[in-house]
């Protein structure tokens, strides 16, 4: 059993083609705050990226990300295929509220992503954008 640091966590496993389990990662919030994943994928070579939303803090087991003060935003995370750690975490957000919608992974890694933000959404290091009002569609892309 993994209990949860946050409000709530991120679980992702792996499980073999009869069910059995394999592996898990957990993104760990901090408390009182809060995490959800909305999309995973897998590339050709096996890492796993996986695309949410969260508030307060997010930590995979390396990079922890923090997002803006009283607001969601939106993370990628890509795990190595053989053990899980992590490659690399994306935060973005900003202003407002950011949610991740989907995600698709293609073979060579790179990742697109969709979602939606309210008020103004940051991509580091240097694209920020402010809503037209309501709720606007992002599309963010990474390379391998």
């Amino acid at each position: 059993m993994v209990a949860p640091a946050g409000t709530t966590d991120v679980y992702v496993a792996k499980l073999a083609g009869d069910g059995t389990y394999i592996t898990h990662k957990k993104g760990n919030a901090a408390a009182m705050t809060g995490c959800v994943g909305t999309s995973v994928a897998a590339d050709d070579a096996g890492n796993v990226t996986v695309f949410g939303s969260f508030s307060g803090s997010i930590d995979f087991g390396a990079q922890p990300a923090t997002s803006t003060p009283m607001g969601y935003d939106t993370f990628l995370v890509k795990l190595k295929a053989d053990d899980w750690t992590p490659v690399w975490t994306k935060p973005f957000g900003k202003g407002g509220h950011q949610y991740g919608w989907g995600l698709t992974v293609a073979g060579d890694g790179s990742s697109v992503a969709v979602g939606a933000f309210y008020t103004e959404l940051e991509v580091p290091p240097n694209m920020a954008t402010m809503s037209t009002g309501g709720s606007d569609i992002f599309v963010v892309s990474s390379m391998p």
